[in-house]
């Protein structure tokens, strides 16, 4: 049985919560990559597991490049919940997934107008 643990490091990147177990117990390493855009004190994002339960969360509160690096199931489908605080979309943030060894990449995540929005992410049949 794997066992979670969670983490919230907060850092000049930015505020990241993540889902940790031992490197031998971590079935698909993806890279997790939030770019600013205009207004990056705004933007923040949570995935979450089948359970509900958040694997991991991340904002841009200094306007750079902020790379998360995450332990995910390659059978499970994750759904992304996207928040902007102003209501008025991420204005040029984009989220990223990606899994070089296993050659994955998501599409580019954001909100294009409004306050949310969620996408569902999956390695598979999601």
């Amino acid at each position: 049985m794997l066992k979670k643990q969670f983490f919230l490091l907060p850092t000049l990147l930015g505020v990241i919560s993540l889902s940790s177990a031992s490197a031998q117990d971590c079935d698909f390493e993806v890279e997790a990559l939030l770019t600013p855009g205009s207004w990056p004190t705004e933007v923040f994002w949570a995935l979450y597991g089948a359970d509900g339960a958040i694997v991991a969360e991340g904002s841009n509160p200094e306007g750079i490049d902020v790379l998360t690096t995450l332990c995910l199931d390659t059978a499970a489908c994750y759904t992304l919940h996207m928040f902007d605080e102003f209501g008025d979309g991420w204005n040029g943030a984009t989220l990223t997934f990606n899994a070089d060894a296993y050659g994955w990449m998501s599409p580019s995540y954001t909100i294009e107008s409004g306050s949310e929005a969620t996408a569902n992410v999956g390695f598979g049949d999601c």
